[in-house]
């Protein structure tokens, strides 16, 4: 059985080796084949975090537990969402768009948010899951259609080596792509305001597509009627007129003139249906870039 302390004391010596303490790190105990009690038991150590790879695993084991948060850092199919997406607090292996886009489904059906980290393939390998790192910047830029999606950071399963050395070369390429990450999106999509502006001219210009097509929609409607009507007159008055009778009054002069002037009569009683809404403060995205 794996010593807690020995592990705590390995954490605090490689943090204050790169000048961090340990309580900037963040341990993810990975769950796996273990039980629920096992579980729960990791809070008196002082870890608040289990990690699941597998959802069917996650489903058979999950419930609730003070101080202990649930993440996935598995590979997850779309179709498995809709399972754990009440279940989780973060999803650590997001790396394609048709998963962002379930996530997002998902969240917007129960009102929620989802904390997520993007997968790089730092080591190239075919057939592994993650991003390749020439394309991050744009799969994190492509996120931002995503406002239930909120991007905390990267992460990476490091490819098996004879020594630690050489996996050396591998963390410096992830940490050169960090680097470079939150120099291009950590400061703009780390500011509130923003996120906020960002969501409000999202708000904006949803409105101002609904109203336009509304007032089309009824423009629309106004003439149809108009022509309804009128080719109702005319027909009638040549009725009239082949019997030699009079016009009705009912029907005689009607025009697009008389029928707009009483359009703009009744333009009061319909002022309230097209009011201005009130504008919400609309949501971005978030980046909170964690080393």
């Amino acid at each position: 059985m794996v010593n807690v302390e020995t592990v705590k004391n390995k954490i605090a010596a490689a943090a204050e080796k790169s000048g961090r303490r340990y309580d900037d790190i963040t341990v993810v105990c990975a769950t796996k084949t273990r039980d629920i009690d096992t579980i729960a038991g990791i809070t008196q150590y002082g870890f608040h975090i289990a990690g699941e790879n597998k959802v069917q695993e996650l489903l058979s084991k999950y419930r609730p537990l003070e101080g202990v948060s649930w993440h996935i850092i598995g590979q997850l199919q779309s179709n498995k969402v809709k399972y754990i997406i009440d279940k989780v607090d973060m999803v650590q292996s997001l790396d394609r768009l048709s998963l962002a886009a379930e996530l997002q489904k998902q969240c917007a059906a129960r009102g929620r948010s989802i904390d997520c980290l993007v997968e790089v393939n730092i080591s190239g390998i075919e057939g592994r899951g993650g991003v390749e790192p020439r394309v991050t910047a744009e799969f994190i830029k492509s996120l931002e259609e995503f406002d239930r999606i909120s991007v905390k950071g990267l992460m990476t399963v490091l490819p098996v080596c004879q020594s630690k050395e050489s996996l050396v070369p591998y963390c410096v390429k992830m940490k050169d792509l960090f680097d470079d990450i939150r120099r291009r999106f950590g400061a703009g999509l780390c500011s509130e305001r923003e996120t906020y502006e960002k969501g409000k001219k999202r708000t904006a210009k949803t409105y101002k597509r609904t109203r336009r097509l509304r007032i089309l929609s009824h423009e629309l409607r106004r003439r149809a009627v108009f022509y309804r009507r009128a080719h109702a007159g005319h027909a009638a008055n040549s009725v009239l007129h082949e019997s030699g009778r009079k016009e009705h009054p009912a029907v005689s002069g009607f025009s697009e003139r008389r029928y707009l002037r009483s359009q703009r009569r009744r333009k009061a009683t319909r002022a309230e249906r097209f009011s201005v809404p009130s504008r919400r403060r609309g949501s971005g995205v978030r980046l909170k870039w964690w080393i």
